[in-house]
């Protein structure tokens, strides 16, 4: 839920060119600050909040397609599915 519009979303932005099938690490990733027309807008984006759970938890975070840098971490390009993580 955005709380007031004028706000900005902290979210996770790619600091380098991220390739598909490439583990993240902390250095790969990037906080920006944005301002989403809705919630719904935001939620397709990963939150800054969630960095430690993506590249210090259990199951390692790697890029299911490329994203380049400065480009903003879409939800559907991470996965920490056992099967994606070679």
């Amino acid at each position: 839920v955005l709380a007031d519009e004028d706000a900005g979303v902290p979210v996770l932005a790619a600091r380098d060119p991220l390739a598909a099938g490439q583990r993240l690490e902390s250095d790969d990733l990037t906080t920006v600050t944005v301002r989403f027309p809705d919630a719904e807008a935001a939620a397709r984006y990963l939150a800054a909040d969630g960095r430690a759970a993506l590249t210090g938890g259990a199951q390692p975070a790697v890029m299911t397609r490329a994203v380049e840098a400065g480009e903003l971490l879409p939800r559907t390009a991470v996965s920490t599915s056992a099967a994606d993580v070679a």
